[in-house]
Order: C-alpha cells, then structure tokens, then sequence
C-alpha cells in the first residue's frame, strides 16, 4: 500500500466516523411504506434511480445493501456512502356513504442510510461490508374526526438495521455473502375509542399503543459473472420475529372523562408477529461499454404477517385482548433499470418497478391502505476524484383502492366503515454522497 493510498484512506476513515455520528439521529425518522405492506425501497439514491435493479451490478457503496456479494466488483478497494430521501405523501379518502373527501394529514418523512465497505488486506479475496439503513417503515395519518376514527388515526412503524456483511470472491465467476441483521422496531398506532359503548353522551377517548423492540435475521447473497457483459445476482433475507413484551409496548389513554376513566386505564400489553422474509433477484447486461440494462423481480413473504392479537395486562374496556385482522398474503415486484454512462464523470439514471399490494381485500384498511404501485424514477451520478454524487427522483403512483368491508365491529355498528376510495401518490426526491479510498 503506498503513503499516498494510506493517506486516503485516514482521511476515509475519518469522514466516515463523522458521517456515522450525524446519521444516528435521522435514522430515527425513517418511516414512510413505500412497497408491498410497509417494507421500505429507498436504500440509497443510485438505487433509487435505477428502480433497484441493481441486484447484478453493482451500485457504489450501497452494493453492501442490494447484494453484498457484488462487493468483489467495486471498483476501489474501500468506501463510504451516507443518504437520505425526502418522501412525501398525497393521501386522500372518498366515503362511499357521504361522498365527502377527506385528506391525510402524513408528514415528510426523511429515510437515511449508511454504507460501508473494505477489502481485507491480510485477505486479498474478502470483503467487509456494513449496511446501515432502513427496511421497514410506516407513517400514515387521518384527522381525529374523519369517518374512520375508530379503525385508525396515526400509524407509524419505524426501523433501522444494522447489517454487516463478509463476501468472498470463488474464482474468476462466483462471488458471495453472508450477513447478521439486528433491527430495531418501533411502533406508534393510534385510534379513537366510541364511549357511546361504554357511556353515551361522553367524549370520544384517543387510545395511543407505542413500543419498541430489537429483533435478529440473516442476509445472504450470490453474484455469478459468467461472461465480461452478463452478471446474475440472488439476495435473501430471513423473516424477522417481533415480539413486543408487556415492558415493551405501552397501551395509553387521552382524553378520558372521569365517568370513563374506570373502564380505560392506562396498561401494558403484548403482542408478536413476523415481518416477511424477502428474496430478489436480477439480470444484468452490458448492452454497450456505456449502457447496462438490468431487469429484477423480489418475492416478500408478506403471508407470515398473520392477525396479530395484543393481550392487555389490565383488561381495556372489559376486554383482556384486542384482535388486528391482517391475513395478509406473498407477493411480487417486478423492475427494470438501467445506467448510461455518457461522459467519464457522469451517468444517467433511470427505471421501473411494479409492486403488487400483499393486503386482500378483506382485510383491507386505513391504517396500512397499501394497493398495486408502480414506481418511476430518474436520477444522475458524478464522479469527481475520490467522491461520488447521486441523486434521483422517483413517482410512486398507487393504484385507486375501494374499501367495502366489515373491518372493526363498532365502525360497521356505527355506520362509519369507512368504506369508499383511497388514493394515493407518494414523491420521492434522494441524495447520496460517497467517498472511495
């Protein structure tokens, strides 16, 4: 390693001890359903601009997410990646029994990651990698009036996982990786309680549920490169047990007259249910020595998201458990993307992804109003000495969905379902900048 090469990579190393210390506190914003259910596709602008597809060649740091065992293809031996993504929400309902529109209230939410990776020296022919980012992620709000008070009014999920990966590079072809997530959850679901149950003629209480907790799965990913042009790449990461005990999860009440307050007391309880297990895969080609096309399908296994049941410590209204109907089920996203390279420092991106909705129509509700997407994006790279810029810009255009179902008992008694049509368009702007050494 020559003086000037240990010189950028101190100087490397020490950028990214500070980009590590200013990402910590963004994590915490990640919350935003931008796939099937409330999985998360903004990893990373270069991915982003490109749709994902980039399963099967290689994305600048942000390969230690997509498919680690591209790790052997970089083109330096170390680096770094920090980004986020600005994500914005245009939600709306249409009741099918007043006809009134009713807008969400969803915030911009800020979905951070950060990369990492290094070939070891003692090791010519293995890699580490770290991946910082988020994978699941929810952030959906309704007026504390609207006709669907009593199924939802605020829910947010967010997530950060910590990733490391190892990838080894088997011969002049084959590479591969292998990986330990450790995800940390939380959850914020808030509705309004009907006291005409309880005591007619008093206000309508606000019930918050708000935990958190960690939870371990595996990552493990295959490249194999068997022409110059042609590359295959497999990436699979296990399901997730959330398991949220009686310290961890909270069940609170506001607004609570004194007539109510012996019915809804303030209590613990738990709950459990599994995020899906996920498998991508893609085909790329260089089409020419500046253009590679990559086309890419992922698999979640969204039918492992059961009902969920919550067991209150203190009973809730004279209840000891209160039962969510999801009976979700697998579904598939399809994408095409690709990069130009048109000049030695810059690329064009661009791209496509359907997503097919894993909520039947059953079990449909406000809180997840998840529907068939498709996603549109275009983004740009530059490289400039050791750094590198990316940036895209993507157009979630979600399917019209219509809710006709008998989803919450005291809605349907009520007569507010909140049956009728959701829309939605979700706008995604991201940024990503890196340093190789």
């Amino acid at each position: 390693m020559t003086s000037s090469h240990r010189l950028h990579q101190k100087k490397g190393e020490g950028m990214l001890r500070i980009a590590l210390m200013a990402l910590a506190g963004s994590l915490l914003l990640t919350t935003s359903a931008l796939a099937s259910g409330f999985g998360i596709f903004v990893q990373g602008a270069k991915g982003l601009g490109q749709a994902n597809a980039v399963i099967a060649h290689a994305a600048g740091a942000s390969t230690v997410y997509f498919n680690p065992a591209l790790m052997p293809l970089l083109e330096r031996p170390s680096g770094f990646e920090v980004g986020t993504t600005v994500v914005k929400s245009e939600r709306s309902f249409t009741s099918a029994s007043t006809g009134a529109e009713t807008d969400g209230k969803d915030n911009t939410y800020f979905p951070s990651s950060l990369y990492y990776y290094r070939q070891l020296p003692q090791l010519e022919d293995v890699w580490f990698g770290l991946a910082v980012n988020s994978t699941f992620g929810l952030g959906t709000e309704w007026p504390t009036a609207w006709e669907g008070r009593y199924i939802a009014t605020k829910n947010e999920v967010t997530t950060f996982n910590i990733n490391p990966n190892v990838a080894w590079k088997m011969g002049n072809q084959w590479s591969a990786a292998v990986g330990l997530d450790a995800l940390y959850f939380k959850l914020d679901s808030n509705r309004m309680i009907p006291a005409i149950f309880l005591i007619p003629g008093e206000p309508d209480p606000a019930q918050q549920a708000k935990g958190d907790t960690w939870a371990l799965g595996f990552n493990a990913a295959l490249a194999w490169r068997p022409l110059e042009k042609l590359c295959l790449g497999l990436s699979y990461r296990s399901k997730f047990d959330i398991n949220l005990n009686a310290g961890d999860l909270d069940v609170n009440f506001n607004n609570v007259s004194s007539a109510l307050a012996p019915f809804l007391q303030n209590t613990t309880a738990a709950t459990k249910f599994t995020l899906p297990q996920q498998l991508t895969l893609g085909v790329a080609y260089d089409i020419l020595p500046e253009l590679t096309l990559e086309v890419g399908a992922r698999w979640e296994d969204w039918a492992q998201y059961g009902n969920t049941v919550v067991t209150f410590t203190n009973p809730v209204a004279g209840q000891p458990s209160d039962t969510i109907l999801r009976d979700w089920k697998s579904t598939w996203a399809y994408n095409l993307g690709g990069e130009y390279r048109f000049s030695p420092r810059w690329s064009l991106l661009a791209g496509v992804l359907y997503s097919k909705t894993c909520v039947p129509d059953a079990t449909f509700d406000p809180s997840i109003p998840d529907s068939d997407a498709t996603l549109y994006t275009l983004g740009g790279a530059y490289t400039g000495g050791n750094w590198t810029f990316d940036f895209a810009y993507g157009l979630q255009d979600h399917t019209n969905r219509h809710k006709n179902n008998q989803i919450n008992l005291p809605s349907v008694i009520l007569g507010q379902p909140a049956n009728g049509k959701y829309e939605n368009v979700i706008h995604l702007v991201a940024a990503s900048v890196g340093y190789n050494f």
